[in-house]
């Protein structure tokens, strides 16, 4: 059951037994196995140095070449003269647990393949192949085949379709023996001989070899294997044990869903150890599935020799089958193992569908649903959430393969990714809205009461008035652009520069756009809205400090009819700012948000219509720094500007309600946003009669340093196998561009200005940003 282990794996690789031949070499005949040549695919063979096995964890052992039709007892392998086993000094007839299994694990939903290196026989000679495979997929076996057949991968070839047909195949099958017959996996009147099988090992259900009983059952457990053509053996359903099936469903356990046990060392290196009690969850049961005390448990824990491990066993296959080697024409074959699985996890096309699959399928575990309060000397049966979770199962396994796939989007949070890009967009429009009235206000000096816009333009345009435009302002004027700058810039000349020092503004939004489906994650369609107040105030001539309070609102429908995430926030803004109209300019950012997300997720498993609600908080910290030069380019004010931002977005835990058992839980969630962007602006300040005119545009190339994929720890609330959502990185490159026109005019005897602007998002590829805002800026 359990001894530690001091093993190393050799090579990794897919799932599927079969025989293949692979790698062409010279035209030489080839009925006689040498060795093994290499591994392939999702799986490896664990090289068990306890049982002195040594790498590549494979031997070829033939005593009796073209050896066609070995007969042997008809049932056991008793005197097989040929076998394939473990690279460890046991033989083809050595005893149970000698060690004499190759140890296969497999890794994954692909096929596992060993290739084979052979050389001529005159003949055809049979090997049985003593294995023992061990489920690592993640999700329970219901079952396996092992193909004879050319190649590996992709081009694998069954040995029947093959030019290798009649040369290579399983070993022929005979009338079954009496004894092969009464096997309980055997539902054919044929088989091989010695009989093919695979089953649990006997310290668990069967006899073992000191003729005592499985410490769960007298019975074997294992699965139906059954000859499909000349190169394929099909494990395809467990046959019949009530304990199994009561306690640990139909499928084999992978590794991590295997229960603890009480373990007594029997001071025997070579033989198990014996089980003594075995857990479910928090209740400690015999063989028979019954509640035990405690504290009789405590008390043998505290007994020498007695120790707590989890049984391996539980998660291994033995596995015995013949093949025949005539003379191939090839120098190699293969031999493949496939895996089974259920419904649910063959659904799976993602990473996460994957994890949510697993945890899915898990809960086809009895075990892991007993009741917890049973009482010492009962029985525990499963909880209700076990049978809620079969019908489940049972309405996802009633729908077509497209609609599974779909469904099993829907089964779990395929969209946390959501709630960072939400948040981080949310957070950036904030520092926008401010950065944006910013820019406004050192490319522009708001009209000044007492030179009016009219007698500006004139003496611009040389018309007579009472002083010239020089005169006014102190330094010669031949452009709006000088006319622009002037007025920003001329704080001693009275009769033009603002007495005022200090300004409000008021910003409102409308955004929409799309976050993209990636890998592992759903996206949505969103719409969005935001209002910004602030005011700054001049501290010296360029140097103005303020602060802005902000909400926003973004409504995401997501995708494939997943749900609705909603998020509100409110913000609060520091700045400080230096700069004028031309020359050096610098803005600094300070921010911090208060989150508040709604989410309603939709399930959709064909008659099985749920949907869960959670709420939870968030908060965002920001920072941002803007920097550039402005020069004078004749009626252009232009020049080139370096952008940073940095977000730091925290989004609390939370537990859906109202969905019954497909309810989950999300811990915590963390994304972090740095970005640097490249670029420039440029504007053209035009005078009007009442005022100035001044388009605008600028664009900016950006690099995101913080595109790392992460995880999510996530779980069913009433589920039993936690598990981990991925999400996918962010694109690092893509480019922002906005345009814009600014009014400036008199409110009230108070000057004031009035802008129109766009924003967007392009080139990138996790979702697009399309921004409308309306700023109102009055100074007093």
């Amino acid at each position: 059951m359990n001894k530690t282990n001091n093993a190393t794996p050799f090579a990794k690789t897919p799932l599927v037994i079969a025989i293949a031949c692979a790698g062409w070499m010279s035209a030489a005949q080839a009925g006689e196995i040498l060795d093994l040549s290499y591994t392939t695919g999702d799986g490896y063979i664990l090289i068990d140095a306890d049982e002195e096995v040594v790498a590549p964890g494979v031997k070829a052992v033939t005593t009796d070449l073209n050896n066609n039709d070995f007969v042997g007892n008809g049932f056991s392998p008793s005197g097989d003269p040929n076998c394939l086993m473990a690279s460890s000094p046991a033989t083809c007839d050595s005893p149970k647990n000698s060690g004499k299994r190759i140890k296969n694990n497999l890794t994954g939903r692909g096929a596992f393949e060993h290739v084979y290196n052979v050389k001529t026989s005159g003949g055809t000679t049979e090997y049985l192949n003593y294995g023992k495979i061990t489920n690592r997929t993640g999700a329970r076996l219901l079952g396996y085949q092992v193909i004879v057949g050319t190649g590996t991968g992709a081009n694998f070839t069954p040995a029947s379709a093959s030019d290798q047909a009649g040369l290579l195949a399983m070993d022929n099958v005979l009338p079954l023996s009496g004894q092969a017959t009464s096997w309980p996996g055997t539902t054919q009147a044929e088989g091989q001989s010695p009989l093919q099988r695979t089953w649990l090992p006997e310290g668990l259900f069967g006899t073992k070899q000191d003729m005592s009983a499985g410490y769960f059952s007298p019975d074997n457990a294992g699965f139906f294997f059954e000859t499909v053509g000349t190169d394929t053996l099909s494990a395809d359903g467990m046959f019949a044990n009530t304990v199994y099936s009561q306690f640990f469903g139909d499928g084999l356990l992978t590794r991590g869903q295997q229960p603890q046990a009480l373990f007594l060392d029997n001071l025997d290196p070579d033989v198990e150890d014996d089980i003594v009690y075995w857990k479910a969850g928090n209740l400690w049961l015999d063989a028979a599935g019954t509640v035990q005390d405690t504290a009789t448990v405590d008390a043998l824990l505290a007994t020498p020799g007695y120790y707590v491990d989890t049984i391996e066993d539980l998660t291994n296959l033995n596995i015995n089958f013949s093949m025949d080697i005539g003379d191939l024409t090839a120098g190699q074959f293969t031999v493949r193992y496939v895996p089974v699985f259920s419904p649910i996890v063959n659904a799976a096309s993602s990473d996460y569908q994957l994890a949510v699959a697993n945890s899915l399928d898990a809960t086809q575990i009895p075990y892991l649903f007993f009741d917890q309060n049973t009482a010492a000397g009962a029985t525990p049966t499963p909880t209700a959430a076990y049978y809620e979770f079969q019908d489940i199962m049972n309405a996802f396994d009633a729908l077509d393969p497209a609609a599974q796939s779909q469904a099993l989007g829907s089964m779990g949070t395929s969209y946390l990714r959501n709630y960072g890009t939400q948040g981080l967009l949310m957070g950036r429009g904030t520092l926008e809205a401010v950065q944006q009235h910013l820019q406004e206000n050192r490319i522009s000096s708001l009209t000044p009461s007492s030179v009016s816009a009219e007698t500006l333009a004139n003496q611009l345009m040389g018309t007579p008035g009472a002083a010239t435009l020089d005169q006014v302002v102190g330094q010669p004027i031949t452009s709006t652009a000088d006319l622009a700058m002037a007025l920003d810039d001329n704080g001693n000349t009275a009769s033009v520069a603002l007495n005022e020092t200090t300004s409000t503004f008021i910003s409102g939004s409308a955004s929409e756009g799309n976050l993209d489906n990636s890998n592992n994650g759903t996206g949505a369609d969103y719409s969005a809205y935001s209002l910004t107040v602030g005011l700054d105030h001049y501290l010296r001539d360029q140097l103005r400090v303020g602060a802005a309070l902000g909400y926003g609102h973004n409504e995401g429908d997501v995708n494939d009819n997943y749900g609705n995430l909603d998020l509100d926030g409110y913000s609060l803004t520091t700045f400080v700012s230096y700069g004028g109209a031309t020359g050096l300019f610098t803005d600094v950012l300070l921010g911090y948000s208060w989150l508040d997300y709604d989410n309603d997720r939709k399930i959709n498993i064909g008659s099985e219509q749920r949907k869960a609600k959670s709420n939870t908080d968030g908060d965002l910290s920001s920072f941002a720094v803007r920097s550039g030069y402005n020069f004078e380019l004749g009626p252009v004010i232009a020049g080139p500007s370096l952008r940073y931002q940095y977000l730091d977005l925290s989004v609390d835990d939370y537990t859906e309600k109202d969905a019954g058992v497909l309810n989950m839980h999300v811990d915590d969630m963390s994304y972090d946003s740095s970005t640097l962007g490249l670029g420039g602006q440029m504007t053209m300040p035009i005078a009007l009669e009442s005022g100035f005119l001044r388009p605008y545009a600028e664009a900016h190339w950006v690099k995101e340093f913080q595109d790392d994929s992460s995880q999510v720890d996530t779980s069913f609330v009433s589920g039993v196998v936690p598990f981990q959502t991925p999400i996918d990185a962010y694109d690092s490159d893509y480019m922002t561009v906005g345009a814009g026109v600014e009014t400036t005019f008199m409110a009230s005897g108070m000057p004031a200005s009035l802008s129109v602007n766009y924003d967007g998002v392009v080139s990138n590829s996790d979702y697009s940003d399309n921004r409308v805002s309306l700023d109102l800026r009055l100074a007093f």
